[in-house]
């Protein structure tokens, strides 16, 4: 939780730390690109591939904003665009996580 802003870590915490205990999720970045840049907040689009066991992956698309906090950027938020799921959940296994079909 210390890669979030206190107020988002907040929000989050219950529905994040349940999901990683239970789904025990790979993630991996594919793709940011920066959309706003300001002193102390930043707006990044962002794709990346969500592969929870014995769940089809998933690559995701959203935008996600975070703010400098005592010179540390922390996430603030995140806006879900677009999740494209994949048809098979068989990669969990086997490879790593940069093997996942994107």
């Amino acid at each position: 939780m210390s890669h979030f802003t206190p107020s988002q870590g907040r929000r989050i915490r219950g529905r994040v730390k349940d999901m990683f205990i239970i789904d025990q999720p790979r993630v991996h970045i594919l793709q940011v690109t920066l959309l706003s840049d300001e002193q102390d907040r930043i707006t990044c689009g962002v794709r990346y591939a969500w592969h929870a066991r014995n769940k089809p992956a998933e690559i995701v698309a959203s935008k996600v904003m975070a703010l400098k906090i005592e010179g540390k950027w922390k996430l603030d938020g995140e806006q879900l665009k677009a999740i494209q799921r994949e048809p098979s959940h068989s990669d969990y296994a086997v490879g790593d996580a940069g093997a996942l079909p994107v």
